[in-house]
């Protein structure tokens, strides 16, 4: 008798370890979920701005350490910052925290038939440079890494778009 799993119920029972994972998404390591941690806050502090730690620890289900590590660390790369300290009756006062504006850019990209037009957002996502920047498509496949022998028609489309 094999300890194998599978997923199919029409299987033979033959063994297939070696052919293919018993789950597609891997198992979980320290990594993969220290990152997904790092999301739920960053996800928790966009959502309900001025959250602190002990908030944060009870909305997310971490322990009041693991935010703490989680936030100092995000906070030392520049994506959260503290707000001004607000007194309570009682114990130490709540730090709220909220993400940093400067701490990641991204660029919204419209492409158009003829045209493209691009724009710069911060991290909360205010446009950072009102106006959108016209550019012409071959300026965005060089920036894309696109440029040399291949023309615009050499990319698959889809059939109704050309």
């Amino acid at each position: 008798m094999t300890d194998s799993i599978s997923a199919n119920p029409d299987d033979t029972g033959a063994d297939d370890r070696n052919t293919r994972p018993l789950h597609p998404g891997g198992g979980a390591n320290q990594l993969r979920v220290r990152a997904y941690n790092e999301r739920l806050v960053l996800s928790l502090v966009r959502r309900n701005a001025g959250l602190s730690k002990a908030d944060i620890a009870r909305l997310s289900g971490l322990s009041a350490q693991t935010v703490s590590v989680i936030m100092r660390a995000l906070e030392k790369d520049g994506l959260l910052m503290r707000g001004t300290p607000v007194r309570g009756k009682v114990g130490k006062p709540k730090v709220p925290m909220a993400l940093n504006p400067d701490g990641v850019y991204s660029f919204g990209l419209k492409i158009g038939r003829r045209s493209a037009e691009l724009i710069l957002m911060d991290f909360v996502g205010s446009v950072r440079e009102p106006n959108a920047k016209p550019i012409s498509i071959r300026h965005l496949m060089v920036f894309a890494g696109l440029s040399g022998n291949r023309s615009m028609t050499s990319f698959p489309v889809c059939p109704a778009i050309r």
